[in-house]
């Protein structure tokens, strides 16, 4: 990978050092990615990859940002990480009402 783009989500493998790219979807967050787990998504900052906050964490998965604000970050990876996608959970709501309403007519 010879240039980073800032728009890009990028997946770092801690043990490996091989990174994925991801155009415009992260990967799923997971509760052990704040514990040393493998597979981090990361985004570039200019010229270097970072790992991503704890905050960005909290807009991928819906949550307004600071949501989690009064535990280490540890925790709120780990939450986050747990969490289910607050978007997601809203187009499976909206879909099931759209096929009740269907149905009910």
């Amino acid at each position: 990978m010879s240039t980073l783009d800032n728009n890009t989500v990028y997946e770092a493998n801690r043990r490996t050092g091989e990174m994925r790219v991801h155009e415009a979807v992260s990967p799923t967050l997971l509760a052990f990615m704040g514990t040393g787990g493998g597979n981090v998504p990361v985004r570039s900052a200019e010229t270097r990859v970072r790992r991503i906050t704890p905050e960005e964490c909290e807009s991928l998965q819906g949550f307004p940002r600071g949501w989690t604000n009064i535990n280490s970050d540890t925790n709120r990876y780990k939450e986050m990480g747990n969490a289910v996608a607050v978007p997601v959970v809203n187009w499976v709501i909206a879909g099931i009402v759209e096929i009740h309403q269907r149905e009910s007519q």
